[in-house]
């Protein structure tokens, strides 16, 4: 089972301490009740820390801390989260907030607000946030990973990052990290420790390609673990949560705070393809 391999190594590698054939590849050296504890919590924090969905604001909020989530930000994670705490601290009605943001907004930013706002990109929708709620309740209702429709969730990543109707500044990665982030379990971010994961193990060599793969083993290993007492409190197996697992050993960001041991991810990374396709077959 790929998901309980990667569970298991996921506790192996923040419970090696600092010595052993794993010494220092991690920043955590946990005990394992707390490495099992810390990366349950993990897997089941659903969401965006501290967000919600449930109004259309709440739904701007994530997509906007999204945003400020590069490698090359227009504004800080911390100056966004400020600003949008303020403003919505200042103002109780949408048009009065989206009037502040964009005052408040770095210029590129405000290009971004304006196109998911904007009711002529998404055909049929008031604008992007209803198009996002509309999102939210149809994955909601899937009852498990067997009826998960892998084109269509892709189709949804394009729809925010491709094309006409393409967010600025937007790529692949981040509008699946969006729909992730307002809790959509189906959803796989194809990033640098996603991608050259399924690449090496000949699952997925491209963006679509990988979220295929994250969804097919979801898909093949759901029965499993649902029926599997030492993952009861998983709740069913999806896409997010092999997606959630791979990062937290690609990354090191175990608390999801940040804290990482970036220089080491390579030979993390190594570790769990190893470890992957030793129950693969080689």
């Amino acid at each position: 089972m790929i998901f309980g391999t990667l569970y298991d190594t996921a506790i192996e590698l923040f419970t090696a301490g600092k010595s052993g054939p794993w010494a220092g590849l991690s920043l955590h050296h946990l005990t394992e009740a707390d490495a099992h504890t810390t990366v349950r919590q993990a897997l089941l924090q659903r969401r965006m820390p501290g967000e919600s969905t449930d109004t259309r604001f709440a739904i701007l909020r994530v997509f906007l801390r999204n945003l400020v989530n590069t490698s090359y930000p227009r504004m800080s994670s911390e100056g966004m989260l400020d600003l949008l705490n303020t403003i919505e601290a200042s103002a109780t009605d949408e048009v009065a907030r989206v009037a502040l943001l964009r005052n408040a907004l770095p210029s590129r930013l405000q290009d971004s607000l304006d196109a998911i706002l904007a009711s002529s990109r998404f055909e049929g929708m008031i604008d992007g946030l209803d198009w996002l709620g509309g999102r939210i309740c149809h994955y909601g209702t899937l009852e498990n990973t067997a009826t998960i429709n892998p084109e269509g969730f892709i189709n949804d990543v394009l729809v925010l990052s491709r094309g006409d109707r393409k967010i600025p500044n937007m790529g692949i990665a981040l509008a699946a990290n969006l729909l992730a982030d307002l809790g959509i379990r189906t959803a796989v971010k194809p990033d640098l420790h996603i991608k050259p994961t399924m690449a090496a193990l000949g699952l997925g060599f491209n963006d679509a390609d990988a979220i295929r793969a994250i969804i097919r083993i979801a898909q093949n290993e759901h029965a499993a673990v649902s029926q599997n007492p030492y993952f009861a409190w998983l709740g069913g197996l999806y896409p997010r949560d092999i997606d959630r697992l791979i990062y937290l050993i690609g990354s090191d960001n175990l608390h999801l705070d940040g804290r990482r041991r970036k220089r080491k991810a390579p030979a993390r990374r190594a570790l769990m393809i190893q470890r992957v396709r030793e129950i693969l077959g080689g």
